[in-house]
């Protein structure tokens, strides 16, 4: 099967979360399929600290940043017809995107490498992508990828001046995309209403997990001590310290399941909400039980000693704890947010599903349950074949291939 010669990665920044995780995941499947790739970035402290993560043979390449008068002017030599849409999201904003002010150099780029094709993520950086693609005046096929419930992300910004104008020029510039893809059919039905009336050219290739990686790897030592585990139950989650992950909820059916059972609970992650859930924690009598060792750079070990793991996000779009949390054999409880939990546990088959409603004496019922039932990881262990990676990669391939071949 002909693959493309040539794909960029057009990437915000190479941090921890789970955009660049899967990005990463598409480069190195990419690169051992003996196309080139390169990773277009431009959050220069943050690819210098995941450059040991990148596989050898793919090219990271830092954008370089264009004054704010450049890309104002670029814009209105351009876009003049479009300024009464583009003017407050990208123009006046006192905290404007960071990817607007790197098209300069996307555009250079194009125009010297020209891709095949070109991958973006999140809706500023695939507007700025399209607007690049377009300047540069070449061929190269442009496919953009939308990884949340994007109505719910844009709603939970609005207090951010961009955020409360961006679904109109996402409407404006999406449909000038070769592809739009989304992690879960969820995620594409809430983009396409978004989107509506405008037409995209939409699509679903689901989020990969690479089982063989997380079971090698949860068999690692454990890097946070977990004493005397045989006289408590162990409760995980995993996510930013943020509003959309719900951790009071969690936190308020922990200290009602602690009532009834000794119970300790790890949230493993960082954000700007740890001082609050730490706060919290100390009202609901539950800090000595609580644990907050931060980001892991291997959370598995942790994860495979959990006797459930819980997510009581308000929204997602497909992720990746819960595939995680499977594919360590361990058990799981979600709400069933949009998007992904209903896709990832087969409406309930593999895992509890919850409704978004579900309230802290509700789930700390369920919580109780979980943690005593048994538990027989092989059948989830073979649902996850249809979320590998080699099925991702085969999609993607098919995709760009079937893109080119248009012409």
């Amino acid at each position: 099967m002909k693959s493309a010669k040539k794909v960029a990665l057009f990437l915000p920044h190479l941090g921890r979360g789970g955009v660049s995780k899967q990005m990463l995941l598409l480069a190195d499947a990419f690169n051992v399929n003996n196309t080139c790739v390169d990773i277009l970035t431009f959050e220069e402290n943050s690819t210098k600290a995941c450059l040991s993560l990148i596989s050898e043979g793919i090219n990271v390449k830092t954008l370089k940043k264009e004054p704010y008068t450049g890309v104002i002017a670029r814009l209105l030599r351009h876009y003049f017809s479009q300024l009464p849409l583009l003017f407050k999201p990208f123009i006046c904003p006192l905290r404007p995107c960071k990817a607007q002010f790197y098209l300069k150099s996307l555009q250079q780029y194009l125009d010297h490498h020209n891709p095949d094709i070109l991958y973006s993520a999140q809706p500023h950086c695939n507007i700025v992508a399209v607007i690049a693609k377009r300047l540069a005046g070449v061929e190269t096929k442009l496919i953009l990828t939308e990884r949340t419930a994007i109505s719910r992300d844009i709603e939970s910004r609005m207090h951010k001046f961009r955020w409360r104008y961006i679904a109109a020029v996402m409407r404006r510039f999406y449909p000038e995309a070769d592809s739009v893809i989304s992690v879960s059919r969820c995620v594409q039905e809430d983009l396409a209403q978004l989107l509506a009336p405008m037409k995209a050219n939409l699509g679903t290739i689901y989020n990969p997990i690479v089982v063989e990686h997380v079971r090698v790897n949860m068999s690692a030592p454990l890097t946070h001590p977990l004493t005397d585990h045989a006289e408590y139950k162990l409760v995980v989650a995993s996510g930013r310290l943020v509003e959309q992950k719900n951790y009071p909820l969690l936190l308020h059916a922990f200290a009602l399941a602690s009532q009834e059972r000794k119970l300790k609970l790890i949230i493993l992650g960082e954000g700007g909400l740890k001082r609050s859930i730490q706060t919290l924690a100390q009202q609901l009598a539950v800090e000595d039980d609580l644990i907050l060792p931060g980001h892991l750079l291997n959370p598995y070990p942790i994860m495979r000693q959990s006797d459930v793991i819980v997510m009581t996000s308000l929204w997602e779009g497909m992720p990746n704890v819960l595939l995680e949390a499977m594919a360590c054999g361990c058990k799981t409880v979600a709400l069933d947010c949009p998007c992904g939990p209903r896709e990832i546990l087969d409406h309930g088959k593999y895992g509890s599903l919850l409704p978004l409603a579900t309230n802290a004496r509700q789930l700390a019922e369920v919580i109780l349950a979980e943690v005593e039932r048994s538990h027989d990881e092989s059948a989830q262990l073979q649902h996850l074949q249809k979320f590998s990676l080699e099925n991702s990669i085969q999609q993607h391939i098919d995709l760009y291939d079937q893109l080119l071949a248009s012409g």
